[in-house]
């Protein structure tokens, strides 16, 4: 297995390691997430919502740990959660979570030259954790008391079918979220800051069509 310095991360506002997984997963998240905090480390193992694993991971994430393995690779939810966590340079440590499984697609191209421990089942955790820790100490070294206090300044939406969708949040200067439309499914991630007279912000942001175009936005929210 080839090693590969650790890449640094445009983002580092987290300070947690999040673990993202498929419905059939869970029980193995949880007990990787729980094995974890029981070694001092700050985890968390969000609800399978797909806007809440991607706001958790704008929040809190300092680096996220997919389950590879082909539920994952065909799991719409896992593809939302962890392109956007590419997108946004959040560091990913994979966990292999199936044996002789091989990541392809997007997966694949994702999670490429990444270092990588392969955990299957409870009994793998006992004998391979101290390896996955070793993995995300180049990521979490600095982190544990880097706990910021979260602040959401607004929250956007959209709507189809007559429905009303969550679509993204704006929170400690981020802006992070996901959707879909008639064009396809897309995740976004921009900033924004405050203006000189402190009541008034300017935003940028980009939504990233998975696997097709991006589009950028900007503008200004005003305290009338």
């Amino acid at each position: 297995m080839e090693k590969i310095p650790p890449s640094k991360a445009s983002r580092r506002q987290g300070s947690k390691v999040m673990i993202s997984y498929c419905p059939c997963q869970y029980d193995l998240a949880q007990k990787i997430a729980e094995g974890l905090i029981a070694k001092g480390i700050p985890a968390v193992c969000p609800p399978l919502r797909m806007h809440e694993m991607i706001k958790i991971a704008a929040e809190e994430a300092r680096v996220v740990i997919p389950l590879t393995s082909e539920a994952y690779e065909a799991s719409n939810i896992s593809k939302y959660v962890l392109s956007y966590v590419d997108e946004v340079s959040i560091p990913i440590v994979p966990v292999k979570a199936q044996d002789r499984y091989s990541q392809s697609g997007w997966l694949g191209v994702i999670c490429a030259g990444a270092l990588w421990t392969r955990i299957t089942n409870a009994n793998d955790i006992e004998k391979r954790l101290d390896n996955l820790i070793g993995q995300l100490h180049p990521y979490i070294s600095d982190a544990f008391d880097d706990e910021q206090r979260l602040a959401t300044l607004a929250q956007g939406y959209h709507m189809q079918w007559g429905k009303k969708f969550d679509m993204f949040a704006m929170t400690n200067g981020y802006i992070a979220g996901q959707g879909d439309d008639e064009v396809g499914g897309f995740v976004i991630n921009g900033k924004y800051t405050c203006l000189s007279d402190k009541e008034d912000f300017e935003f940028q942001f980009k939504k990233h069509y998975i696997g097709q175009h991006d589009v950028q936005y900007s503008g200004t929210i005003t305290h009338n």
